[in-house]
């Protein structure tokens, strides 16, 4: 294990405009991909960060200067990583319904940072089956710590299933 300190800030509070969250969504899509290919083995898996998200992902004035926190990384399809991506950012920000940019936003970071992947074919049931386990991850956060009540948590766990880019 490497630790060192790197100079920088998050990625999420670099996004601080509109074209700052266009250039650092693509360049968080390139890097990812870079990733994943750089690290590809001939039975065609990859290393997987699994929690690559803007939280995790350092900037400096140059640009991403260092990815964080490998604590869930593992070796797969890289599509699963891209899918895991996508989930955490299209469905953390469903929790605060009242901060209806902060949605837009995320939504507009993750179509630039899937611009940037480039092409990822048969994404689709790999998206649905992170968010099916993401919502099993936060269910007992949810519902069962009283953050909210049960209702409210099935009507969240609908609209992540039905949540579209």
């Amino acid at each position: 294990m490497v630790l060192e300190w790197i100079d920088g800030k998050t990625l999420s509070d670099a996004c601080d405009s509109p074209e700052a969250m266009s250039h650092l969504g693509r360049a968080a899509g390139r890097l990812h991909r870079r990733l994943h290919e750089d690290t590809m083995r001939q039975d065609g898996t990859s290393l997987l960060h699994l929690d690559y998200h803007p939280l995790n992902i350092l900037v400096d004035f140059h640009g991403i200067a260092a990815v964080i926190d490998w604590t869930n990384s593992s070796w797969g399809d890289p599509r699963r990583d891209v899918a895991r991506t996508v989930s955490l950012l299209l469905c953390t920000p469903l929790l605060d319904r009242s901060d209806k940019d902060f949605a837009r936003m995320t939504r507009r970071f993750t179509r630039e940072y899937l611009t940037g992947y480039g092409e990822a074919k048969g994404l689709k049931p790999f998206i649905q089956a992170e968010t099916d386990w993401l919502i099993q991850e936060l269910d007992h956060h949810i519902s069962q710590n009283g953050l909210i009540e049960p209702p409210q948590a099935r009507r969240l766990i609908a609209r992540w299933k039905s949540f579209n880019l």
